[in-house]
């Protein structure tokens, strides 16, 4: 049985990037507040939360450029195959499928993401899959979630012998 997972990157996307510009906004009115109080004696203090906040911000703006790269548009999953946009995967060209669990909690209570690795014959590809309380993947129109997802490459890996793991 074919199974195509879409995943809603450009509404995941924007959500991830308002849920960053919300989060910073206060960590940055909170730094600004916190160093107007501290006394002109802590001047090093004062250089020390401005740039712990700043790297903070460029570090959430990394992960974002991260999964806009790495994560696909569309999952296709077949009896002897996976399609991960337009790359074909055979179930003789993977040696190894690492996948993170349902349960894993995700870095964030609202947004996170996980990751797919397949270990092919002399690469490794890594995806990053994005999910959210109000974005999910997709399968033929319906609303599914990670864990279904998570079931179908699991099935996969079994019924063609292919090793997996959880991460």
């Amino acid at each position: 049985e074919n199974t195509v997972f879409e995943i809603p990157k450009k509404e995941l996307l924007v959500e991830k990037f308002k849920d960053i510009f919300k989060n910073n906004v206060i960590g940055v009115i909170f730094t600004l507040i916190i160093v107007k109080i501290i006394s002109s004696d802590a001047i090093f203090l004062k250089y020390f939360l401005i740039i712990i906040t700043f790297g903070a911000i460029i570090l959430e703006i990394i992960s974002l450029i991260r999964m806009k790269i790495y994560t696909p548009k569309i999952i296709k999953i077949f009896s002897n195959f996976i399609s991960i946009d337009d790359e074909k995967y055979s179930k003789y060209d993977i040696k190894k499928l690492m996948i993170t669990s349902p349960n894993t909690k995700s870095e964030t209570i609202d947004f996170g993401y996980r990751i797919l690795k397949i270990f092919g014959n002399n690469e490794k590809k890594v995806y990053t899959l994005i999910t959210s309380k109000n974005s999910e993947f997709k399968n033929s129109g319906k609303d599914e979630d990670y864990e279904t997802f998570y079931k179908e490459i699991v099935k996969f890996c079994i019924v063609n012998g292919i090793e997996y793991e959880l991460i």
